[in-house]
């Protein structure tokens, strides 16, 4: 019983879920079934009904330990993606940070393209933050940032580089 466990396990893994995994799995169930059956040939119904239901259950408790793998896979993959996310963009605008700016940066310099490159920096920010509040001055930056995401297409660096200093690189031609 509980080779036939360890082998659904394992063809789940391999082979994923699917047309394939189905199809292993009924095999397996077939074969352990008529191999059952014909170690026991003298059984009643009511015990091969009983070996059957008992195959059943193996293939349940296989599908069941797929998903428990399955989620927390799933939640270690998600986790990796969120802490690559915030790692490489800016926690207030989503733009890209320094640091990934610069990986782009020193990535794409490195070929023979046309490449353009502009810092921005808004004047009399540090004003704007004294009177208006650092709310309507975070405010302010996330809306220079969707405009400037609405500027460029997707796959240029768009950068917050830091406080009001926006960094756009790329490919002209």
């Amino acid at each position: 019983m509980m080779i036939s466990c360890v082998i659904m396990a394992t063809a789940l893994t391999v082979i994923g879920v699917g047309f394939g995994y189905f199809s292993c799995i009924f095999l397996i169930f077939l074969a352990d079934t008529l191999i059952g059956l014909r170690i026991g040939k003298n059984l009643s119904v009511r015990d091969m009904n009983l070996f059957i239901m008992d195959n059943v259950f193996i293939v349940m408790f296989a599908i069941g330990i797929h998903i428990c793998f399955y989620m927390l896979k799933y939640k270690d993959f998600k986790l990796k993606h969120e802490l690559l996310y915030l790692s490489e963009n800016d926690s207030l605008t989503g733009l890209l940070n320094r640091n990934a700016a610069e990986k782009f940066i020193e990535k794409y310099s490195k070929s023979k393209e046309l490449l353009a490159m502009f810092i921005i920096d808004f004047d009399n920010f540090k004003q704007l933050n004294d009177t208006l509040g650092h709310m309507k001055g975070d405010e302010a930056l996330i809306e220079i940032s969707n405009k400037l995401k609405s500027l460029f297409r997707h796959n240029e660096c768009i950068s917050r580089l830091g406080g009001d200093e926006f960094m756009i690189f790329y490919q002209i031609f």
